[in-house]
C-alpha cells in the first residue's frame, strides 16, 4: 500500500505529463467499480484522484511495448514486427525508454536490489504473446549470476579483457561501431550473440546519448542478423547500484533453436546445434546483405572489424 507521500508524488508526476486526463477517467471508472457513488467520486480533487493511480505506474514489473504489431505494408499475419524490423530511430527510442524505466524502478522502494531486463521473442522463447516487448522486473535480491560474475571479476579483474582476446583472436567478432561490438557467444546453452559496449564499465543509465545510440545500433543489427523468424531471448547484464564490483554492462541474444531434453538434464552437458563460427558467418552474411540494401552502412562487419583489449578501457 503506497504511503500518502508516494501518492502525492504520483499525483504531481501525472499532472505534468500528457494523457493525465485519460488517467483520471480510468480512475473514476475504477472507483465506480469499487462501489463509490458518482457524488463521492465527483468530490475527489485531482490530487487525490491521481494518487489512486499509484498501482498502475509504480509496480515492480514494467513492459516496454513498441507501437507496431506487423511490419509496414504487411500482407499476412506472419509478418510480425520484430526488433530487427524497427527503424534505427525506433530501436533507439525503444532502448532508451528501457534504460530510463530500468533506472526508475530502483527508486520504487528501498528493497529493490536488482532490476532484470529481458525480451522474449516468440512463444518458443517464452513469450506469452507474439508482440515485441521488453520486460523489467524489480527483485529484492541480487541474482546468483550477478554475484557469481562479481566473484569472478574480483578474482580476475582482467576477465573481460581475457574474454575479448579469445573472441577476437578466433575471429568471432560480427560487427562494430565506435561504441559497441557484437560477437558470437561461447559457452552458452543456446547459440548466442553478445553485445558489449566499449570503453569504460558503466551502468546503462550512465551512458551518454552517443554511447546509448551506439549500443542500440549494434543490438539492432544483431536482431536484424538473427531474423524475425528465430525465437530468441535478449538478456541484459550490468552492475546494480548497490554492488560496488565494476561489472561490464552487456546484452546477450540467445537463439532458442533447440529444446532441452533428458541428456542435458541428466548430465548438465548442453548441446548447441550451431557452433560460434557458424553463428558468426551467418550473421556477417546477413548484415552484408542488409548493407547492400542500404541498412547498417556505418558498421564495420566481419573481417572489417578491429577490436583490441584497450577498447574496453
Amino acid at each position: 500500500e503506497p504511503t500518502p507521500e508516494q501518492r502525492e508524488r504520483m499525483a504531481t508526476y501525472l499532472s505534468n505529463v500528457a494523457g493525465y486526463d485519460h488517467v483520471t477517467s480510468v480512475m473514476r471508472h475504477k472507483l465506480k467499480a469499487h462501489g463509490l457513488s458518482a457524488d463521492e467520486i465527483a468530490a475527489l480533487g485531482d490530487t487525490e484522484l491521481l494518487g489512486q493511480a499509484y498501482g498502475f505506474f509504480c509496480g515492480g514489473h514494467d513492459l516496454i511495448i513498441p507501437q507496431r504489431h506487423y511490419v509496414p505494408g504487411a500482407l499476412s499475419s506472419e509478418q510480425l514486427a520484430s526488433a530487427g524490423t524497427l527503424t534505427p530511430e525506433e530501436h533507439f527510442a525503444y532502448t532508451a525508454f528501457t534504460v530510463h524505466a530500468l533506472q526508475d524502478l530502483y527508486g520504487l522502494n528501498e528493497h529493490v536490489k536488482y532490476v532484470t531486463a529481458f525480451q522474449n521473442w516468440l512463444k518458443p522463447a517464452g513469450a506469452s504473446f507474439d508482440h515485441l516487448h521488453k520486460q523489467l522486473v524489480a527483485i529484492d535480491e541480487h541474482p546468483f549470476s550477478i554475484l557469481k560474475e562479481a566473484s569472478n571479476v574480483r578474482a580476475n579483474p582482467e576477465v573481460y579483457d581475457d574474454i575479448l582476446k579469445i573472441r577476437t583472436t578466433r575471429g568471432l567478432v560480427i560487427a562494430q561501431n565506435e561504441y559497441a561490438i557484437a560477437m558470437a557467444g561461447v559457452g552458452h546453452r543456446y547459440p548466442s550473440i553478445g553485445i558489449w559496449p566499449l570503453h569504460g564499465r558503466i551502468a546503462p543509465w550512465e551512458a551518454s546519448e552517443e554511447e546509448l545510440r551506439g549500443f542500440s545500433e549494434i543490438l539492432h543489427a544483431a536482431h536484424a542478423a538473427t531474423g524475425p523468424d528465430v525465437p530468441c531471448n535478449e538478456e541484459w547484464y550490468y552492475r546494480p547500484p548497490s554492488l560496488k564490483t565494476p561489472l561490464r554492462w552487456r546484452a546477450l541474444i540467445k537463439w532458442r533453436l533447440s529444446t532441452l531434453a533428458g541428456f542435458e538434464g541428466g548430465t548438465s552437458i548442453y548441446l548447441n546445434t550451431l557452433d560460434p563460427w557458424t553463428i558468426r558467418d551467418r550473421c556477417v552474411q546477413r548484415l552484408q546483405d542488409l548493407r547492400e540494401q542500404g541498412q547498417f552502412t556505418s558498421l564495420r562487419i566481419g573481417e572489417e572489424t578491429q577490436v583490441y583489449p584497450k577498447d574496453l578501457s
